[in-house]
């Protein structure tokens, strides 16, 4: 044997040794992958079935909500793991519009930790930009306090 063939077999030596485990990772993305799919759906069905429970009934119409007439303006979804713990995290936010035009934001994390409040228009004007539309002239306004509070960020609670 040469003296180059056997610096390169010592070099090569102990790559061929990460073979076995470079195989089994690849063969494990799949299940990986599977995982992750199966965790997402599970988040997602848990989300809606919490978005569905969300039924607000008020003698102002304005504030009523049902799920079933509502529009969904926006939705937000974050998903993965953790870098620290590999755990998996996943969160969703949706901005909804009920028929008289009022706005709703509903927040949903992996948690089980749910928020559900009436956005001030003001603020709905702000954040959804060219997805906004003014409720309709002929919709009851809600009283002046419960739309500060929704806007403030501290109206509604968790559920």
């Amino acid at each position: 044997m040469s003296a180059d063939f056997v610096i390169l077999l010592l070099a090569v030596s102990p790559l061929l040794l990460l073979v076995p485990t470079a195989v089994r990772l690849y063969r494990s993305l799949p299940e990986v992958e599977l995982e992750q799919q199966e965790m997402l759906a599970r988040c997602r069905a848990a989300a809606e079935a919490h978005y569905r429970a969300h039924r607000v009934a008020s003698p102002d119409d304005a504030l009523s909500f049902d799920p079933d007439v509502a529009v969904v303006v926006t939705e937000e979804e974050s998903f993965g793991r953790r870098p620290r713990d590999r755990s998996w995290y996943y969160r969703m936010e949706r901005i909804v519009r009920n028929p008289s035009g009022e706005y709703f934001k509903l927040v949903y994390s992996h948690e089980g930790i749910g928020r559900f409040a009436h956005i001030a228009h003001q603020v709905a004007k702000v954040v959804l930009g060219d997805r906004y539309r003014q409720a309709p002239p002929s919709a009851a306004r809600p009283n002046a306090s419960s739309s500060a509070d929704a806007g403030s960020g501290t109206g509604g609670g968790a559920t």
